[in-house]
């Protein structure tokens, strides 16, 4: 039997059709290799999102432990700071009359003295 023209125009066909499903195999394999790129893509960034969480909340915690340090500080300097104010005061409260007076003459005496200096010299740095 010989083949007819109904035969060459299957075969041409039948070429066709080959070459295309070549042609969609590759594609197809593209495709799957894009798909196990995307996977390792994602998980690589699943990853790095929980270690970014990870150390902002290491960070956070890092940053309450400062504030809580400079809290207790801030406490602490403010209450030295008031001892030593009321010390002052008390102080204050318990010098006498006669002795404030003394104070202010060696003050005003001191005062004088550097302003004026002996022979009507600049201030000298006696006081």
């Amino acid at each position: 039997m010989q083949p007819g023209p109904r035969s060459a125009e299957w075969g041409g066909l039948s070429r066709h059709l080959l070459s295309r499903v070549d042609e969609l195999q590759e594609v197809l394999s593209k495709e799957r290799q894009n798909y196990i790129t995307l996977q390792q893509l994602t998980y690589r960034l699943q990853e790095a999102n929980i270690q970014a969480k990870d150390e902002i909340r290491c960070l956070r915690s890092e940053k309450q432990a400062l504030e809580d340090q400079m809290n207790r500080q801030t406490v602490a300097y403010e209450k030295s700071l008031l001892a030593k104010t009321e010390e002052a005061e008390e102080m204050r409260r318990q010098v006498s009359p006669a002795q404030s007076i003394l104070v202010c003459v060696y003050v005003c005496v001191c005062v004088c003295v550097c302003v004026c200096g002996p022979n009507n010299e600049p201030c000298s740095r006696r006081c």
